[in-house]
């Protein structure tokens, strides 16, 4: 049964009392078909898979043994200082599946342990060829968190695919109904008590890549969440809320709001709004911390072909700038909270496709998906 705002428990205690039972990998069950990304930081990378039993399309997060140390315990003694904790990934989704039926995270099928011998490990990195304190080779191997497949791929690669829309405007309009979606999904995880903490592009994904709407948006990757409160910055640079950056603790969920906010962004422009918000590092958030969103979109500029460089105050719709203005507030306190953004002004707008002049009618569902549907390739 899902729980109730009023009912969301304590993150920690729920998770304390989680089992996690590492299954051995049975070989005869799973066929690895693909490897669709390498993992750089920890030696892993994401396999594409089929249960031979039931024909179904899998997913498997591959982490090295020398990564994930045989569980949450030893991993925290060996990276004390760490935000990002693949057994915290591991409970928090079977946590929300198997116990709360959230229906915005991916079926989890297990935590599986297999050997590397003999198969491509992959990936390489920091955990490339392991030794023990006797220099001999530590013991190899790997944990494979097994989900269910999105066919539709993250949104950075839908962003990707998108470069081809020259119009902000029109960009603005395909982008509407998966910004709606995956702003529901945060805020059904968020009154489960779980803030995601490293909310981005990459970990939110389109369940399939067949037209319909509203798509079905999928979270991903929970290594970083956490309860209300948290000290430390955690998630990838552009997504961090500044107050991430002060010694005082911060309120999670606002955090993830700030991240909602940078996708938002990163959706309607078809980039990046800066590179970090750490202080002094990055001269664009600087300058936006500094004069603010209005006076920010006027220095940043993008590039059309019909009119060349337009600066964003000029091609982004007001509405989506007023949104914009709410999830990005540096001040966490004032920021908007995700209810309110959901009933926001730019939402209840009717989406009227572009269409090709070589087209008497596009279908807006149709127009939508066909930048998803051609299949991820593997690197």
């Amino acid at each position: 049964m899902r729980l109730l705002a009023a009912e969301a428990v304590n993150l920690e205690a729920a998770l304390a009392g989680a089992s996690v039972v590492v299954q051995e990998w049975d070989w005869s069950r799973f066929a690895v078909l693909d490897v669709f990304q390498a993992a750089p930081r920890n030696g892993g990378q994401v396999e594409l898979l089929q249960d031979t039993q039931s024909k179904e399309l899998l997913v498997a997060k591959v982490m090295p043994l020398c990564w994930t140390c045989g569980d949450h315990e030893k991993f925290v003694e060996m990276y004390p200082e760490e935000t990002e904790m693949p057994w915290r990934d591991v409970c928090v989704t079977q946590y929300l599946d198997q116990r709360l039926g959230e229906p915005h995270v991916c079926k989890f099928f297990g935590i599986f342990r297999r050997s590397s011998k003999g198969q491509d490990a992959g990936g390489g990195g920091p955990c490339d060829a392991p030794q023990d304190s006797s220099g001999e080779h530590a013991e190899e191997g790997e944990h494979c968190l097994v989900l269910s497949y999105c066919r539709g791929g993250d949104l950075f690669t839908w962003l990707e695919r998108s470069r081809s829309i020259d119009v902000v405007a029109s960009r603005e309009q395909l982008a509407r109904p998966l910004i709606h979606e995956t702003l529901r999904a945060a805020s059904s995880v968020h009154r489960l008590g779980v803030s995601h903490g490293d909310l981005s592009l990459e970990n939110i994904l389109l369940f399939s890549e067949k037209a319909q709407l509203p798509p079905d948006i999928r979270l991903v990757d929970f290594a970083c969440a956490c309860g209300p409160r948290a000290c430390g910055p955690r998630g990838k640079s552009p997504y961090q809320a500044p107050e991430m950056h002060c010694s005082d603790g911060y309120c999670t969920v606002a955090a993830d709001v700030f991240a909602l906010g940078v996708v938002v962004f990163a959706l309607v422009v078809g980039n990046y709004p800066w590179k970090s918000t750490k202080p002094n590092t990055c001269q664009f958030f600087r300058y936006f911390k500094e004069f603010g969103l209005q006076a920010f979109l006027v220095r940043r500029r993008v590039k059309t072909q019909l009119s060349g460089l337009q600066p964003l105050s000029v091609v982004l719709s007001h509405e989506v700038i007023d949104l914009l203005q709410g999830l990005l507030c540096v001040d966490p306190l004032m920021r908007m909270q995700i209810p309110t953004a959901l009933e926001h002004e730019w939402f209840q707008q009717v989406t009227v496709m572009p269409r090709n002049p070589s087209q008497s009618h596009i279908d807006e569902s149709e127009f939508l998906f066909s930048i998803v549907r051609t299949p991820l390739q593997a690197n």
